[in-house]
């Protein structure tokens, strides 16, 4: 997912909105196979150093991991592109970027979560499939 660099704080702060989100409605819960996303995901701080070795990402900005029914995690990398601010939605749990179905659905459902929240927020934000799976 790419924004204006100017608007990184932004794109962060959607992320963390997203993750933060009670999923009240039926429409509005992540789904995979025979498991709704009904409690609320946890964010947590992704070190710089561990975000560079783990998916081997060229100077990040920051690292969050975002973990929902205690084990199906991404680690969002949030990193300067040109003019652009870039969210990569990455595998938490192995040492690869090849997401494992779970974290694929997950990473799909935050991504176009974060970027419905930009939009609302009038925010002009792509969303790339490549970002999500690498």
């Amino acid at each position: 997912m790419t924004v204006p660099f100017a608007a990184l704080s932004e794109l962060i702060l959607a992320v963390h909105e997203v993750a933060a989100r009670p999923a009240i409605f039926p429409e509005q819960r992540w789904r995979y196979g025979n498991i709704v996303g009904i409690g609320q995901a946890r964010v947590r701080d992704l070190g710089i150093r561990t975000a560079c070795d783990k998916h081997d990402v060229r100077a990040p900005i920051a690292a969050l991991t975002v973990v929902t029914h205690r084990r199906i995690a991404v680690d969002v990398v949030f990193k300067r592109d040109g003019a652009q601010a870039c969210a990569l939605f990455l595998c938490a749990t192995l040492r690869t970027t090849n997401l494992t179905p779970h974290e694929n659905s997950w990473a799909e459902f935050l991504a176009a979560n974060t970027s419905g929240a930009l939009a609302a927020a009038n925010v002009a934000a792509r969303l790339h499939y490549r970002s999500i799976v690498e």
